[in-house]
């Protein structure tokens, strides 16, 4: 979509507004916490990893290595057994390996080079409404891995020289749609691998 496509409070068709909650969410049925990536190993493992791509913005994932997690306390808990009776009345089943109950966690990290984003201004912009947008996905998301993976945001080239402004609400938009579009991208990638096959994403 060109920028000058995007209209005040436009969404995209079949998504919920990017960062914010659904009116049925309840936000307080997952303990949810974003973990900032900041060592240069991690970031070397990260951008070695596969990625998706929506326009200037490049998500990359990846599985959280053993001393990542042992660094960070995010040791994944133990899988909670499926309720019997509510699978007998006719719940949703719990995937292998997931509860609906366990701590939703993500690590994440920023690779926004001064040279394609020289204003803090923008880069700040773009640091909020990743952690804003990744907040709601987790709480929205039907399920989640109990291994927190991790992500990093990285922006490959120049925002486009319509928005003049650093504080233009038409580039905020901008940002949010193209974030969207990725964190839409990596669910649908995860739901479409087993449990035990995430780890192979890295």
């Amino acid at each position: 979509m060109r920028p000058s496509q995007i209209a005040a409070g436009q969404t995209v068709s079949g998504q919920a507004t990017f960062g914010a909650f659904p009116p049925n969410a309840n936000v307080d049925l997952f303990d949810v916490r974003i973990v900032p990536l900041d060592q240069p190993q991690s970031f070397l493992a990260s951008l070695r990893a596969p990625g998706l791509q929506a326009q200037e913005f490049r998500l990359h994932h990846r599985s959280l290595l053993a001393f990542e997690a042992e660094r960070l306390g995010l040791t994944p808990p133990k899988p909670a057994w499926p309720d019997t009776e509510s699978s007998i009345a006719g719940a949703a089943p719990v995937r292998p390996g997931a509860s609906p109950m366990a701590p939703r966690c993500c690590v994440l990290g920023f690779v926004l080079p001064k040279r394609v984003c020289k204003h803090a201004v923008r880069r700040n912009l773009i640091r909020r409404h990743m952690r804003e947008g990744l907040r709601a996905h987790l709480l929205q998301a039907p399920d989640w891995p109990l291994e927190p993976p991790v992500l990093v945001l990285k922006l490959t080239r120049k925002l486009p020289e319509t928005f003049s402004s650093a504080r233009s609400p038409l580039l905020g938009r901008y940002v949010r749609q193209q974030l969207q579009a990725l964190l839409n991208q990596y669910s649908a990638r995860l739901a479409r691998l087993p449990v035990a096959d995430v780890r192979s994403l890295s």
